[in-house]
């Protein structure tokens, strides 16, 4: 009985800081296994196609190939930006 006392006595007195420490060891152990890995996008994939200069003259040729070039220029952007998500999110495929 004696020993059941004492027992009950020390897992008293030492029970916080024990669980404190059992926490703090989790805590880290948990943390370690929280690694990000980083992607290396290509520096080419950062930069889109400059947006063509307004037409000048005011014929229609002129303003159907301004509009052709804004639709590449807009393509072209958005086929990296695809591009790039799927190398920062490999899951969203």
């Amino acid at each position: 009985m004696t020993a059941v006392l004492l027992i009950a006595i020390l897992i008293g007195m030492f029970w916080r800081p024990v669980f404190l420490l059992v926490l703090l060891v989790a805590l880290g152990v948990a943390l370690s296994g929280c690694t990000t890995t980083r992607s290396t996008i290509p520096r080419q994939l950062l930069t889109c196609a400059q947006q063509p200069a307004s037409p000048d003259a005011g014929t229609q040729r002129d303003v159907a190939l301004y509009v052709v070039d804004l639709a590449a220029a807009g393509d072209d952007c958005r086929t990296k930006l695809g591009t790039v998500r799927t190398i920062v999110t490999p899951e969203a495929e």
